[in-house]
């Protein structure tokens, strides 16, 4: 039995072609080029770097090679083909590409025209390097991750600027309730800790670094209070509860500190069930790395809850690692720096 024909496993398989979401700014090259803010590939991709230890997937879910790392106005038709050949030989059912965008769909053209065994297949980019301060990198592979699981056999593009539109879609019927915690904080000396920003930096970050303009922004974004989750009192989680309410007709995201992010994703489970808060779609995000640390995780997170949040039913969920499930099947272990499953078949 051929790769092609054999059972294709679960998780994801992530095959590198470079793209400047692999790109680093080289300041020699510039200066011989004469170009300003020039970027060349790199030598080794970040990506398994980054979704492996930073994002901290879960290892058994999530497999990586490398077909080249090239700019895509370079590739030739051999390295397509031993793109398409990476693809077709993979053990997993979806298989995600990452790419140059300006060739994007030039390659998503060539594939389309491969036997790929009914897998899915999934093309993402970025416009800045991964390393870049606030980078649309980490976003985009989180949504292009969260995506393919519903996206089905056949090849699917995510370029940064379509990824924009669909999220766009998907804020009209979604509300983003923040709460600080360390997704929206920067590091502090001082306190040699995560110190929560005066203000949401998700609002800005969506429509300056990925390019969702928004008509109405104040009916997505709902700031409750920027703390620290050990520092949430009564007042806080009460105001809280009052927006779920309030926008009951619309799911909703949660941006919380690790710390309280299980047990309040479980107080919102409870009271669903119960009936004490209306029966909608409630996601419960954080981050490991502050926003202003080097590859951060917080964006990625964001963008696969947004990217999943559709496909949920209705219910409480916490989100972390790119996995969602139910907050009773989560435990935070302090000493990793990272939230543990019970049972690792209980996700979405």
């Amino acid at each position: 039995m051929t790769p092609e024909q054999s059972p294709k496993r679960s998780g994801l398989h992530v095959v590198i072609a470079g793209g400047s979401i692999d790109f680093r700014f080289n300041p020699a090259y510039e200066r011989s080029e004469r170009k300003a803010d020039a970027a060349i590939p790199r030598d080794h991709s970040i990506v398994p770097h980054f979704l492996r230890d930073r994002v901290k997937m879960p290892i058994e879910s999530i497999n990586f090679s490398r077909a080249s790392i090239k700019d895509s106005r370079d590739m030739k038709e051999e390295d397509l083909v031993a793109l398409a050949q990476e693809v077709i030989s993979s053990p997993y059912q979806n298989v995600l590409v990452t790419y140059g965008i300006v060739k994007m769909h030039e390659a998503a053209c060539f594939l389309q025209e491969q036997d790929l065994g009914g897998r899915s297949v999934g093309i993402v980019g970025s416009h800045m390097p991964f390393t870049e301060y606030q980078s649309d990198a980490g976003f985009h592979l989180g949504f292009a991750i969260a995506q393919m699981y519903t996206a089905g056999p056949g090849v699917h593009t995510f370029h940064p600027a379509q990824n924009a539109e669909t999220v766009k879609a998907i804020l009209s019927r979604t509300v983003i309730h923040m709460t600080g915690g360390t997704i929206d904080s920067r590091y502090s000396d001082a306190s040699d800790t995560a110190a929560p920003y005066e203000h949401s930096k998700i609002p800005e970050y969506l429509y300056e670094a990925i390019g969702v303009r928004l008509d109405e922004p104040d009916f997505v974004f709902r700031e409750i209070c920027m703390k620290d989750s050990r520092q949430l009192g009564k007042q806080d989680i009460e105001q809280l509860l009052t927006e779920a309410r309030r926008n009951e007709h619309k799911q909703q995201i949660v941006t919380i500190g690790t710390y309280a992010l299980p047990d309040e994703a479980g107080r919102f489970e409870h009271m669903v069930q119960t009936g004490d808060l209306p029966k909608s779609k409630y996601v419960f995000i954080g981050a490991m790395f502050p926003d202003d640390v080097h590859l951060n995780d917080g964006w990625f997170n964001l963008a696969y809850a947004l990217g999943r949040v559709d496909s949920l039913p209705q219910g409480a969920f916490a989100s972390m690692h790119g996995w969602i499930t139910s907050p009773r099947n989560v435990v935070k272990q302090l000493s990793v720096a990272t939230f543990g499953l019970y049972d690792h078949k209980l996700v979405f």
